[in-house]
């Protein structure tokens, strides 16, 4: 073999080499925007993990205390039926033998009773709209939770991926 032939060949291989070189600088280049972005989405996740915690912890606070105010709701209800039912039957029993001022009388607790039974009544409405805006909200964090553990599972493919690559 001739020296120019060694030269060309030696030529090819220098070129070679630094082409390889370069391809291996990007790709260290690449790996390291990818570590740095598995990094940031990984600080991503735990706060999002620990909002997500905060939120569902109000969540069941909220659900205990609306529970409560059914109980009370309903434990007034039930007290004011059975007002309501001895009033009715005092009423009757008192009807032939009381005057009619005291008829009247027993007619204004009724009417009380009645304003006070439609006060508890928009209560439980309002309680019922609030239940099912923390349904609502209920449902958004079980979305969230959903997108959250797609973008997990996506950074364990990329890092897989990395693994591969090296």
């Amino acid at each position: 073999m001739s020296e120019s032939d060694n030269n060309n060949r030696i030529s090819g291989i220098e070129k070679n080499v630094s082409i390889i070189q370069r391809e291996h600088e990007l790709q260290v280049r690449i790996f390291d925007k990818l570590e740095q972005t598995v990094d940031r989405l990984q600080g991503l996740t735990e706060s999002v993990n620990k909002i997500l915690a905060i939120h569902d912890e109000k969540l069941r606070t909220q659900e205990k205390e609306m529970d409560s105010i059914k109980n009370s709701i309903d434990v007034s209800r039930s007290d004011y039926l059975k007002c309501n039912k001895l009033l009715s039957d005092k009423i009757e029993f008192l009807g032939s033998h009381v005057d009619k001022l005291e008829i009247k009388w027993a007619e204004r607790e009724i009417s009380q009773l009645e304003k006070q039974t439609s006060k508890e009544v928009k209560q439980a409405d309002v309680i019922s709209r609030i239940s099912s805006k923390l349904n609502d909200w209920k449902i958004f964090v079980y979305g969230a939770l959903f997108v959250l553990g797609l973008l997990t599972n996506k950074l364990g493919l990329l890092h897989y991926l990395g693994t591969l690559i090296n």
